[in-house]
């Protein structure tokens, strides 16, 4: 049998010898051999890095050219450093008319020929906010003429304040002072997503908070809603409340498709800042370079934004731990949770691991609307649709409730089947609706859209005239002719349930008042 390669290098001067007096001989030959070895291992691995970078420099020539939006942002944006304790929402609402005030330098001509009248960055374009009456890609206020109580909307990743409208006018119409208010780096260019850091939404969301308990006064309920990445933000900032006892605790957190599971991924995609610093690369920043037609939502996706909400992710598990080993948990406040079965951005499963088995018997719920089962889908299904729900299917009593609204062995009809906390008995509500036919499924951006809703919804409240909104687009004909993916057009933009979320968030709203006026 012929000798390992290591050992015919050792032995060539020594004759194969390998008597006592060989072998100091041979540990320095090894050594060496060793040494040698690893330096090939090195050289080979400087060698293919520096061919990924020179085959990532040259593919990134291929891709689009860098529009004005994707290649620089306001100089104004608030960040972490700009926080004060003292400081107050008019401050920050100060640097936001700053921030606002450079956009038009971003805008192009309607008339250069280049660019669709449905580019969101198009002088006079009809997806233009900046000429909307209202443009919800800014800090959002809504006063009822009485206030019975608070609420802090936090929307989601690469969104603005409209992703948390319907919920904030829900609370409204019931008496809450609702303050939308928009994280730095959104509702403005994609580029803002570019250098963010999760603190600079974290410092933002203390100034909201803040804010919103002395409007409603020290006695009113005060409430915190988070649509996806803005779910994660109101749990960090909630368990840094509890720890920290500087700011405002919530009496309750309601969250929409919340962002707590992020895969590893969206950590490893901001090793690109190794090499992103030199031009040739600047376009490796980005996961996504797209056409930017939606009003108010970024097409195009930095790798940073990725990697900003896997750290948040990360941190909250961390603040959780440290919540538990102080014995604070039962601090916690009741979490209300509604969420797609089947979700394409988050790990679903996590918010059942990571959350909701941590928490005490506090009245905390969760809500999942199931898949359509009547469409007989299922066995084209790239992913299994009933992964969280078998999380939920336990014999023994939960500290929590479950619903699940479905339509299973129901035809199209749909129920919410409910089990307490502390109960194993599942208890079975009509909803008197149907499942909508086409729709076999819900989605993550679903969840906080009225079906009603002019830009997003199905349709029926759209403007007078208007031929479409991006929710019922259903472009046919051939193949790879649009440059915008086809996943994108077929995805749920709306929930056509929303109304069992308002009928949630109402009671939700009204049994608060209620004890606030019973203490």
């Amino acid at each position: 049998m012929p000798k390992p390669a290591f050992k015919q290098e050792l032995f060539t001067e020594s004759g194969g010898s390998s008597n006592a007096a060989d072998r100091p001989n041979l540990v320095v030959r090894l050594f060496y051999w060793i040494v040698r070895k690893i330096k090939q291992i090195v050289i080979w691995t400087i060698a293919l890095v520096l061919l990924a970078l020179l085959t990532s420099a040259v593919l990134s020539t291929f891709r689009k050219k860098l529009e004005p939006w994707q290649a620089s942002y306001p100089k104004s944006e608030f960040t972490e450093a700009d926080y004060r304790p003292d400081m107050t929402l008019n401050d920050y609402l100060a640097i936001e008319d700053r921030v606002f005030s450079e956009l038009p330098q971003y805008m192009v001509p309607g008339d250069s020929g280049r660019y669709s009248k449905f580019f969101r960055y198009v002088e006079g374009s009809s997806m233009n906010p900046l000429n909307f009456e209202v443009n919800w890609n800014r800090t959002i206020e809504l006063a009822p003429d009485k206030i019975r109580g608070g609420i802090l909307l936090l929307h989601g990743l690469s969104d603005s304040p409209y992703s948390t409208k319907h919920i904030g006018e829900v609370f409204n119409k019931y008496g809450f002072y609702v303050l939308n208010m928009r994280m730095p780096g959104h509702g403005t260019v994609p580029a803002g997503l570019l250098d963010v850091r999760w603190q600079d939404w974290y410092s933002a969301v203390r100034i909201g908070a803040k804010h919103v308990r002395e409007k409603i006064g020290k006695d009113a309920p005060f409430f915190i809603g988070g649509y996806s990445n803005g779910g994660a933000l109101a749990l960090y900032y909630t368990s840094n409340a509890i720890l920290n006892k500087t700011d405002p605790i919530p009496e309750q957190l309601f969250l929409f498709s919340p962002a707590v599971g992020i895969t590893a991924f969206a950590r490893a995609s901001n090793w690109h800042k190794l090499f992103t610093w030199h031009p040739l690369f600047e376009k490796n920043k980005w996961l996504s370079l797209e056409l930017e037609y939606d009003p108010y939502k970024y097409n195009s996706f930095t790798k940073n934004a990725g990697a900003q909400s896997w750290y948040l992710s990360k941190a909250i598990q961390h603040n959780l731990d440290r919540v538990a080993d102080a014995d604070k948990m039962r601090e916690m406040p009741p979490v209300i949770t509604f969420q797609s079965a089947v979700d394409a951005t988050i790990v679903g499963k996590k918010i059942v691991t990571d959350l909701y088995q941590r928490l005490p018997n506090n009245g905390s719920e969760l809500v999942v609307f199931d898949v359509n089962h009547e469409a007989d889908l299922i066995p084209f299904f790239s992913v299994d649709p009933h992964a969280t729900l078998r999380l939920l299917e336990f014999d023994q009593p939960l500290n929590y409730a479950v619903t699940i609204v479905t339509n299973r062995g129901g035809g199209y009809k749909i129920v919410a089947k409910t089990r307490q906390a502390g109960e194993t008995t599942v208890t079975e509500t009509p909803l008197g609706r149907e499942w909508p036919f086409g729709i076999f499924s819900l989605s993550h951006v679903a969840i906080p859209f009225a079906p009603e809703d002019p830009i997003y919804g199905d349709g029926s409240g759209a403007p007078p005239g208007t031929r479409a909104t991006l929710g019922t687009l259903a472009p046919r004909g051939e193949r790879d002719v649009l440059s915008i993916a086809a996943g994108q057009l077929m995805r749920l933009r709306y929930n056509p349930f929303f109304f069992y979320i308002e009928q949630q968030l109402h009671r939700h709203a009204e049994n608060a008042v209620t004890r606030d006026k019973t203490n």
